[in-house]
């Protein structure tokens, strides 16, 4: 059965786990990798995406990508570490333009320095171009929540955000998924492209105060987790709470439905809880309460199954609506035309789907941001196709015309660089209409950092508001 694996889910087995062990040994500390090394890991990593990507000419023509890529190829001139083989070769998603791209660093080393490397005990959020503390997970309390940071061991932290939103994957020209991705595992992505030092100079201002520089000893993964949940106990990380849940507003009897991910696998290691028989519970309840307003929130909601989101959309229509329309595969893999180069191929819940015999019928409103992504952009498509409820908040990360998913998993043959090659293509909308962008709210709000930090929820509310105003 095909599915749209979450990003959300393998960067989260990937990056929170730290009862990985990995073996000093097989661990690359300081290896450096000769030219011909470098130049052959990157000819395979051109070569299977050319061979397995039918997206991979979606954004960049053919003669535009061979020239970036020789052009970049042509920079190795000398003997790499891993981790600057690492900082150019993920400048390939400038024109790969692809959310289910995942390019990481070897995962022995990944699971290296979870368990023994050293971060930044802070939490970080970046609000255009600044930088902002957001949970201070360490012994230190002198720096407070709100605290603004202008550099990181010299380095300006809009160096540091242009850096690392410029090697991000993304899909099209979407910027709220990659700022989402970053915002959610900065510390881990700055190891990635910065290393892992022993302890962070860093210049700050808190409010109206003067500008400052302290240094701040970095610590372990499980110290921080440790003093998250000391400090910081409402706050969660991805994968903890519920994965499915139903509310009721007690002043509107409005139901709020939040799903945070369709992926069958995931809902039942992560949430130990089963989809459809949730849902089908949760619309019952929402009949039984008679209410006429639903809130559904997908946010930071990164995918899964087609097949659930189908399943939602059909207890919200009452005609029968489009999920997919086609899906495509490379066939001709020499052609550089995007129309010779991928033929049509089959997939789940493709072409028409057929309502639930008793929808809810009234008014429906939908909260996303750039974590709505891979299903839940497929699941916002449709919704925002079939004008079926208004959206709050921000774009969402997941293209509403085409979405690629079906990974296809390689390492590096030299460097360990894992990657993943998305191997077809979802077309929900005509292809000739894509944008690159997401589905955009007719209600598009963004969390401050004074709501992050207190918890304030900008969105939830603005919806509450609506639906008072329908009564």
């Amino acid at each position: 059965m095909r599915s749209l694996r979450p990003t959300f889910q393998f960067i989260i087995c990937l990056l929170f786990a730290v009862g990985v062990r990995a073996q000093q040994s097989t661990v690359d500390t300081g290896q450096l990798y000769s030219v011909q090394e470098l130049k052959e890991d990157f000819n395979y990593f051109r070569k299977r995406f050319e061979n397995a990507d039918p997206a991979l000419y979606l954004y960049t023509p053919k003669p535009e990508f061979d020239s970036y890529s020789d052009s970049l190829s042509s920079t190795i001139a000398q003997p790499l570490g891993a981790r600057e083989f690492y900082n150019l070769i993920t400048l390939m998603n400038t024109k790969l333009m692809d959310g289910h791209v995942h390019i990481f660093p070897k995962t022995e080393w990944i699971n290296y320095q979870n368990q023994h490397g050293f971060f930044l005990p802070f939490h970080l959020t970046f609000l255009g171009q600044h930088l902002y503390i957001d949970m201070n997970n360490s012994t230190d309390r002198s720096i407070s929540e709100g605290t603004e940071l202008f550099s990181i061991n010299g380095e300006k932290a809009a160096d540091i955000i242009n850096f690392m939103m410029s090697r991000q994957i993304r899909d099209g020209y979407n910027q709220t998924y990659p700022r989402w991705i970053l915002n959610t595992w900065f510390k881990e992505y700055y190891g990635f492209h910065f290393g892992y030092p022993s302890s962070f100079q860093i210049e700050y201002q808190t409010g109206v105060e003067v500008k400052k520089q302290i240094t701040v000893r970095a610590i372990r993964k499980d110290s921080i987790r440790f003093y998250q949940k000391k400090y910081y106990p409402s706050r969660k990380n991805p994968g903890e709470g519920e994965g499915l849940s139903l509310q009721f507003d007690p002043g509107t009897e409005t139901a709020i439905l939040t799903i945070k991910s369709f992926d069958n696998e995931m809902l039942k290691e992560t949430f130990h809880q089963e989809f459809r028989k949730a849902i089908s519970g949760f619309f019952d309840q929402i009949r039984d309460k008679k209410s006429s307003h639903l809130i559904l929130d997908l946010r930071d909601n990164q995918g899964g199954d087609v097949e659930n989101g189908s399943l939602l959309i059909s207890h919200l229509m009452n005609e029968p609506f489009v999920l997919v329309s086609a899906y495509y595969k490379i066939g001709n893999k020499q052609s550089a035309n995007m129309e010779e180069r991928i033929v049509k191929t089959t997939g789940p819940k493709m072409g028409q789907q057929q309502p639930n015999a008793h929808p809810f019928r009234g008014k429906l409103l939908i909260l996303v941001n750039g974590g709505s992504f891979s299903n839940s952009g497929i699941v916002s498509s449709t919704l925002d196709h079939y004008k079926r409820g208004e959206f709050i908040g921000e774009e969402t990360g997941g293209n509403k015309n085409i979405i690629c998913g079906d990974a296809d998993s390689f390492t590096l043959p030299h460097t360990g660089i894992s990657v993943e090659v998305p191997t077809l293509i979802y077309e929900m909308r005509d292809r000739q209409n894509n944008k690159g962008r997401g589905t955009i709210p007719q209600y598009e709000i963004s969390r401050s950092i004074d709501d992050i930090i207190t918890g304030k929820d900008p969105v939830l509310e603005r919806a509450v508001a609506l639906i008072k105003e329908h009564l």
